[in-house]
């Protein structure tokens, strides 16, 4: 059953303006096999979409144009196709004419690639558009499976257009055709970029100075689809003979796109309007996808394994989210992880080990296996544990999964590899290794000492114990100045024979560290 609301249903109401477009929500069915029809577009309003993008539109005539072959995998949640139908100028045109005539509020799209070998049949095609109607243009410069197809197959291209992917990958040739573009046509120009070769960023940064209204990322990949092993000319398809790459997407493919916009945004910087497309479809990744700094979110995959009707509950969901953080709009989430996300040399590492609850531990010996790490044995429970545990009614498995703190690095393999919720935890706080092989566990110190967390200065990596004192310990000894805690009110804790002593400083001058200040 189709699951069908009222164009004015505020259920999907979230207003955005932009390019002199009013789009009822920032959520826009991205080209593809669900907008070649008229009807889909209709169905798309109806559920409330803000804007849909027409299936692509190829002009001279697609040189690969066949009928589809599409495979979607639940388990890994990836869907796949090898051949697919394109739209001529023509049927591009009319179906157009027709989504104007037939909807009110949704922002239609044209995405149109020419394929050949000058920038005026691009602006051809884009007079004829603005002429049809639509709202806006999309130029591609994304698709993997038509040149770029056969660019991985290393075939000769020197013979055929360069279109899609291949051209994407190409910063001044993309910036040139947006530009000549832009002059052509009175409607707004997207321009919708590959993520192949990693070439986004770099061609987003010469094509937003053009002044485009905006610029999207492509979400997919070309890649080897799965292969039977036991007869290797089978492919995957129904009713088709040889196996070939295949156009991957879906949720899969969720972290790759979220780089894709993060990267761009830190291009392009804060000004410039980026369409997110790639593995979006829950309230969860639009928030995501939001928050690496995407203005839009482009949905394919999900609108052919679910339909058009789940976005009235996606934006329930974001709603609901954002009341409970205190977003009042959608765009105050922008670029929120842009600046959070470190290179590698700036991550903190807490020093920690996992701690194991041995009544929880069913011998299950997964904790055990990794190779990586050899910190965690399985020992006989003792015949007395076990008989205390019958009398009291509780079952206890036979073995004990038990940690060997000195080899631990807190990696998280353990936590997750083990079946048994919470029954492996990480704990944050320092210890000797050699001499107690315990941590201490900063809840410990809370109850033992008094002390907040939010008061440790951000430069005190951890604490140790030693014959009941208790040192701030910097990471390497000697002396630090202040200004290595500059922004912490309460500053150093010190052990002077053998006390626990906390001297409060705003801010101290110098931090001596395992002995007196």
């Amino acid at each position: 059953m189709r699951v069908k609301t009222s164009p004015t249903d505020a259920a999907t109401l979230m207003e955005v303006e932009h390019a002199g477009l009013r789009f009822r929500n920032p959520f826009m069915v991205g080209s593809g096999p669900t907008s070649k029809t008229v009807a889909q577009l209709v169905d798309a309003e109806r559920c409330g979409w803000g804007a849909t993008s027409i299936k692509l539109v190829i002009d001279p005539p697609p040189y690969i144009n066949k009928e589809p072959r599409y495979r979607w995998f639940e388990k890994e949640q990836f869907h796949i196709f090898t051949s697919e139908k394109r739209l001529n100028l023509d049927e591009g045109l009319r179906l157009t004419e027709g989504g104007r005539k037939h909807t009110k509020e949704i922002i239609i799209l044209a995405n149109i690639t020419y394929s050949g070998s000058d920038a005026e049949g691009w602006v051809e095609m884009g007079r004829k558009f603005e002429a049809a109607g639509a709202h806006a243009l999309e130029l591609n410069m994304c698709c993997p499976n038509m040149s770029f197809n056969l660019d991985i197959a290393a075939e000769d291209g020197t013979k055929r257009p360069c279109s899609g992917a291949s051209l994407g990958q190409h910063p001044e040739a993309v910036a040139h055709i947006t530009r000549e573009v832009m002059k052509g046509v009175r409607i707004p120009v997207f321009v919708k970029l590959t993520g192949e070769g990693g070439s986004a960023p770099k061609v987003a940064k010469p094509t937003i100075t053009t002044g485009c209204a905006g610029i999207g990322n492509g979400g997919t990949r070309l890649g080897v689809p799965p292969i039977d092993l036991y007869d290797l000319k089978k492919n995957l398809y129904g009713l088709q003979d040889e196996v070939s790459m295949g156009c991957y997407s879906g949720p899969w493919m969720r972290p790759l796109a979220l780089r894709d916009v993060y990267e761009i945004r830190k291009t392009i910087g804060a000004e410039g309007t980026i369409i997110g497309f790639g593995g979006v479809h829950n309230w969860k990744s639009a928030a995501e996808m939001f928050l690496v700094g995407a203005d839009f979110i482009g949905i394919c995959t999900e609108t052919m394994v679910r339909g058009f009707g789940f976005l009235p509950e996606l934006i329930k969901g974001l709603k609901r989210y954002m009341k409970d953080v205190g977003f009042s709009h959608h765009r105050e989430m922008r670029d929120i992880l842009v600046r959070e996300i470190v290179t590698a040399d700036r991550v903190t590492i807490r020093d920690g080990l996992a701690v194991i609850d041995e009544e929880k531990c069913i011998g299950c010996r997964k904790c055990e296996l990794p190779a990586h790490c050899y910190a965690i044995t399985m020992e006989d429970r003792g015949a007395e544990e076990l008989a205390a545990a019958k009398t009291a009614g509780r079952k206890l498995s036979r073995q004990v999964a038990k940690l060997e703190g000195a080899d631990c690095c807190a990696c998280n393999t353990c936590i997750d590899v083990c079946p048994v919720p919470e029954c492996i935890t990480l704990a944050k706080g320092d210890y000797h290794r050699e001499k107690y092989n315990s941590p201490l566990i900063a809840s410990e110190l809370d109850r033992k000492h008094g002390y907040a967390e939010a008061d440790m200065p951000p430069a005190v990596a951890s604490f140790v114990t030693d014959g009941g004192a208790k040192a701030a310990r910097l990471g390497m000894p000697g002396t630090f100045s202040a200004d290595l805690l500059q922004d912490a009110p309460k500053v150093a804790y010190v052990t002077q024979g053998g006390n626990d002593h906390a001297q409060a400083c705003a801010p101290a001058p110098v931090i001596s560290v395992g002995g007196a200040s």
